[in-house]
């Protein structure tokens, strides 16, 4: 079987509602996440937004992807992301960062992910800006991963994956290569 590819998506105000805030405030019809202020009027200088914790619903087979997100960073202003992962959703990795680079992952169109590829991940949005009247703004995260070999019930609808054996079709059953992008 080939891999079933799948898309973990985040954007609503009630997607981001119950992951921990420090620092951060989500807006109320948008969703989207942005620096506090500490005085009704300025900024403040750092904030970070942790999800909950998301089940990507395979114990096995699975490969993280890449990281995106859509984000407004007006001139002095940052996001950086951190992910941490578990097996059992008790015992996490510490939050790292992007270990090809030694850095966060900063590429908001697509990082690659490099923690360690398992069921439950969580991940850290860092905000900060070196101007109290201007905040970063993230409106949305996609985490994309891959479940090699998965096997769905008829009965049930998968809406975070996608299956390129029903998209596709080879009459002579020679070798088919796919280039799929997200």
């Amino acid at each position: 079987r080939l891999p079933t590819y799948c898309i973990a998506n985040f954007s609503a105000q009630s997607d981001f509602a119950s992951g921990n805030q420090s620092k951060v405030n989500i807006t109320a019809q948008s969703g989207n996440i942005t620096l506090a202020r500490y005085d009704g009027t300025n900024y403040l200088s750092q904030g970070n937004f942790t999800s909950t914790v998301i089940d990507l619903g395979a114990s096995s087979n699975l490969t993280l992807l890449n990281i995106s997100w859509t984000e407004i960073t007006p001139q002095n202003t940052t996001i950086l992301f951190q992910m941490r992962t578990s097996r059992d959703n008790s015992t996490f990795t510490d939050f790292e960062s992007n270990t090809s680079n030694t850095s966060n992952y900063t590429n908001a169109s697509g990082s690659v992910i490099t923690a360690n590829s398992n069921r439950y991940v969580q991940y850290k949005a860092i905000l900060q800006s070196n101007n109290s009247n201007t905040t970063p703004i993230i409106e949305d995260v996609m985490i994309t991963y891959k479940i090699a070999n998965f096997v769905g019930r008829e009965d049930t609808i998968y809406l975070n994956y996608l299956d390129l054996d029903n998209f596709f079709s080879d009459p002579d059953s020679d070798a088919v290569a796919y280039n799929a992008s997200l």
